[in-house]
């Protein structure tokens, strides 16, 4: 017979064996066993990926938002005020990979009120250029950014701050800053009263570090006006900051210092990666358990089938129709439980938020309570959905190769005899 009248005769046969109801009903369990296991294991794995996407996404944007991509910033041995800064920002800010410069004053210190004290880092910033480049304007509770333009002593703090502080708009709160000593033998406590003029609340832990007020009195604060201690980029591309941090270094030369996101956050977005890649590969294990129960179902289906093999073999049926059916067998149960998988966790994906908000107002449960996220977040890659379906399909025709090949192995004499 031809390879291709072969093929289709062991196509006929294996599917009429994986749809046939008839002969040893355990068998038929094992196979259907076999189906619902790599059924739930695809989309359960399909579901926990889109929901650790949904989380590392939301990093990303809340903690990268408030982050600088990259920063310039004078070398210690150098004046740490950055003169002509408008024109370092108009340099900067005309190379093709940086879509906003702003400039900054960071000072660290405590911020006090009634008693209560918290560590905070003070931004000095431009209202009008910040937008370009941090995401907490965006995510005001209160007041506006562009209130710092008009109260020299206002200050903006972030909800966990506020609440922390029992700080409301318009309360006064005294900022405490260490500074050095001219000859470096000890540090000075300095003392500034400010007015909450903005609450902000991005969601992470910048809502209780985070302060910032107007650069001019940041500067005036420190008796440098105009100071300006760091200039901060965000790029188009926020994975290509190392590659951008070394042409602005090679750029501006050693008197100045640039800094990328990698080196300040990377380790812990690298984390987050790693924690991804990890849970993907043990679900995926169980993608692989579910599979290779198929090697169960089909060893005792070819237990079953043996003198319907035998009968096979002596009208003439190769080696090769042999493997293809039980092949075709395993791989039909293979696929209709990936398929089904497939569905299953995309659909669960793309609605699990909503459903979990019906149960939250239903049952009023707030699940996230603890955590920075008020919901959950689910974000469906494609490019996962395909390698999770494909992986299982494999794995579904590994497990066929052991029992086909002793299907094979089968002697027509024998199988009668024994029969």
């Amino acid at each position: 017979m031809s390879k291709s009248r072969d093929f289709s005769l062991a196509l006929f046969i294996g599917a009429r064996y994986a749809s046939t109801r008839r002969g040893n009903g355990f068998v038929s369990f094992l196979s259907l066993f076999s189906g619902l296991g790599i059924t739930l294991g695809v989309a359960v794995l399909i579901i926990v990926m889109s929901v650790m996407n949904g989380f590392e996404s939301e990093l990303h944007t809340r903690i990268l938002g408030m982050v600088t991509h990259v920063t310039v910033k004078k070398s210690p041995d150098q004046n740490a005020h950055i003169e002509n800064w408008e024109a370092l920002t108009q340099k900067l800010g005309a190379m093709p990979e940086v879509l906003a410069v702003a400039p900054v004053v960071k000072m660290q210190g405590m911020l006090s009120s009634r008693g209560a004290v918290g560590g905070v880092e003070l931004n000095g910033i431009l209202p009008d250029k910040e937008k370009g480049v941090s995401v907490f304007p965006d995510h005001m509770v209160r007041g506006e950014v562009e209130h710092l333009q008009y109260n020299e002593n206002g200050l903006i703090v972030g909800a966990t701050l506020a609440q922390k502080l029992a700080l409301n708009m318009g309360d006064k709160v005294t900022f405490v800053y260490p500074q050095a000593t001219e000859k470096g033998a000890g540090v000075i406590p300095r003392f500034k009263q400010f007015e909450v003029s903005g609450i902000f609340s991005v969601g992470s832990e910048y809502d209780q570090l985070f302060v910032a007020t107007h650069i001019d009195t940041a500067g005036q604060f420190l008796n440098q006006p105009g100071l300006v201690s760091g200039i901060r980029l965000k790029l188009d591309d926020l994975y290509r900051a190392p590659l951008v941090k070394r042409e602005i270094q090679q750029m501006l030369g050693k008197h100045y210092v640039v800094e990328d996101w990698s080196v300040t956050h990377g380790n812990f977005f690298r984390a987050v990666s790693l924690e991804k890649s990890m849970m993907g590969f043990l679900l995926l294990l169980i993608v692989a358990i579910a599979a290779f129960n198929i090697v169960s179902s089909l060893v005792m289906l070819v237990s079953d089938k043996t003198v319907d093999i035998a009968i096979l073999r002596t009208l003439g049926a190769s080696d090769r129709v042999i493997v293809q059916v039980f092949i075709i067998q395993g791989m039909i149960v293979g696929l209709i439980g990936a398929l089904f998988g497939t569905a299953i966790g995309v659909v669960v994906s793309q609605n699990l938020a909503q459903w979990v908000k019906v149960l939250e107002n239903n049952f009023h449960i707030d699940f996230f309570d603890a955590y920075f996220l008020s919901y959950l977040p689910t974000q469906v890659e494609w490019l996962d959905v395909i390698v999770i379906s494909i992986s299982a399909i494999l794995m579904a025709l590994l497990a066929t190769l052991y029992p086909a090949r002793k299907a094979a192995e089968i002697e027509p004499i024998e199988a009668f005899h024994y029969d």
